[in-house]
Order: structure tokens, then C-alpha cells, then sequence
């Protein structure tokens, strides 16, 4: 008997002109829809994934059938696309004798931005990759969920600094090492270079995402705060896609 289950969850910067369909591509699964609903009025976005199955008993059953698929799909979604995305939940079940409807909860959409068919195509070739199995995109799109750009370029540097630990098989990495990355990357501008402000390293450069990194907590006044919050803000999302490349080098 044929079953479907739809999970809800909050996405911010980012928008669908029409459904995403995959099919046959999670074992014991024939179908998933992924659609975007935006509200005029309150300009409240949500996202619903429902997937559609063959003989499944009860909800306990299908739910844990489909936790990894969902995780997957919700993780490379804030991976790809770099959106912060709420944590998903369950508002309704049709299964054979029984049928499950859970009241819904809005939240807020930031910025809208559609996707073209390349990406979605890309979107879907990577669901069957081995970039879904990665410790590190439920990480990401942790730090996507801070909508605070401070929280999330700490967060992200972090996670950089994990990833590149893993990639360089070393328990911890200098901070050298990671600039030294970060300038094999297009994302590297060598004139946002600065010095450092650690009197122990005699002046030495560091990359503009390393030094904003610093800065945090060692500001002197309001002044300079604002300042360094000015420019993580604009670098946050070449952060994000530095710690992507990062990800991705690991084998």
C-alpha cells in the first residue's frame, strides 16, 4: 500500500519556482518532493519534503526508514546552497489506517533567491555522492543557523580548522597552515591582507578571514567592533565557501 510522510522546516535566502522531484534515488523510497511556500503577507517561508513509499506499516516504521534520507537532504541543501535551515519535523502521515496532521510553524525568510536547473541537477547528483556521508555538513549547517554574522564566521573558522586537521591527518593545525590553504582558494584577496596584532609573531600577515577571526574578543573599543563586524559581514560567505572546499578535499 502506498504511503507518504511530509517533514516542515524554516529556510532563509533561498526560493523554488517549482517542485524538486527525485526519484529512486534512497533505498525503499519511490518518491520525494522538495517545494518552498512564501507568504506575501508576512513574508514567512517554509519548506516541505514528503516522501512517498511502498508498504510501511506504521509511522514508527517509516520514520526511521526515512531519518537518514531527510538529514541528508536537509544537510546539503545548508551545504550547497549556503542557507541556514531549521531543524525538520514531522506535520503529516498518510498510511494505510492511519492518517497523523500536526499543526504547522512559520518562520522567517530573509532573502529570496531562486535556483537555476544546473543547480538543482548538481543538487541531485550529489544526494547519491559521498559528500551526504560527511561528519561535517550536520556541523555547517549548524553554523548556518546562526543568522548573527559574528557567530557564524567563528563558527565556520572552526570548522575550517577541523576539516583541515582531518585533510592534514594532524590533531591540531596552526593557523599558518589554514592561511596557507585559504591562499590556494579563489577566495583569497592578497591585498585584504593584515598584520598580525599578536606581538609574538613580529608582524607576520595573516589572510583577512584569520585576522577578523582575531579580532573578535580582543577588540578596544565599540569603535573597532563595529568595524570588524562591518567586514565579517562581507566575508562571511567567502568563509563559507572556503570551508566547503575544505570538506570536499577530504577523502
Amino acid at each position: 500500500m502506498a504511503s507518504d510522510i511530509t517533514y516542515q522546516c524554516s529556510i532563509h535566502k533561498l526560493w523554488l519556482d517549482e517542485v524538486i522531484v527525485l526519484e529512486n534515488i534512497f533505498p525503499d523510497i519511490n518518491k520525494v518532493e522538495i517545494s518552498i511556500e512564501e507568504n506575501q503577507n508576512s513574508k514567512i517561508n517554509k519548506m516541505f519534503i514528503r516522501f512517498y513509499m511502498q508498504n510501511v506499516k506504521n509511522l514508527v516504521e517509516a520514520e526511521t526508514l526515512l531519518k537518514q534520507p531527510l538529514n541528508y537532504i536537509v544537510d546539503l541543501i545548508s551545504f550547497k546552497f549556503n542557507t541556514s535551515i531549521g531543524n525538520p519535523y514531522l506535520i503529516n502521515a498518510n498510511i494505510p489506517g492511519q492518517a497523523i496532521g500536526i499543526s504547522q510553524i512559520n518562520a522567517s525568510l530573509t532573502v529570496k533567491r531562486s535556483l537555476t536547473e544546473k543547480q538543482i541537477q548538481e543538487f541531485k547528483n550529489e544526494l547519491t555522492s559521498k559528500i551526504v556521508e560527511s561528519s561535517y555538513l550536520p556541523l555547517f549547517k549548524a553554523a548556518m543557523q546562526n543568522t548573527e554574522p559574528v557567530s557564524r564566521f567563528m563558527f565556520l573558522y572552526s570548522i575550517l580548522s577541523l576539516a583541515l586537521e582531518d585533510l592534514n591527518q594532524k590533531d591540531t593545525v596552526s593557523q599558518q597552515e589554514i592561511d596557507s590553504f585559504i591562499k590556494q582558494s579563489a577566495y583569497w584577496d592578497s591585498k585584504k591582507d593584515r598584520p598580525t596584532a599578536n606581538p609574538r609573531k613580529n608582524g607576520a600577515m595573516e589572510t583577512i578571514y584569520t585576522w577578523l577571526r582575531n579580532q573578535v574578543g580582543h577588540t578596544k573599543n565599540n569603535s573597532d567592533l563595529t568595524e570588524v563586524t562591518a567586514e565579517i559581514e562581507s566575508e562571511v560567505e567567502n568563509l563559507c565557501e572556503i570551508v566547503k572546499l575544505a570538506i570536499r578535499a577530504i577523502p
